[in-house]
């Protein structure tokens, strides 16, 4: 009779779903609406880093005040929960 044991599945960013390139199109249409175009040579800019600096550093390369307190809000609110 087999038996049945559980099974963990572990997927670093990038490894079984192309998180960061799915992450990089919704952010890319997020910020159209503010006249934001990133090209992929921007975008290298940011990878590798937390979310929270990408979101900050945009925010400050093209001066989105608004986009840089809601990071900063969501971030906070998200780190004492």
């Amino acid at each position: 009779m087999p038996v049945s044991k559980p099974a963990f599945i572990f997927d670093m960013d990038g490894v079984l779903v192309d998180t960061p390139g799915h992450n990089w199109r919704a952010i890319r249409q997020t910020l159209v609406p503010y006249g934001v175009v990133i090209d992929d040579e921007e975008v290298k800019l940011y990878l590798g880093r937390p979310l929270d600096k990408q979101f900050a550093d945009i925010a400050e390369h093209h001066q989105l005040d608004l986009l840089r307190e809601f990071f900063t809000t969501a971030r906070r609110n998200h780190c004492s929960a």
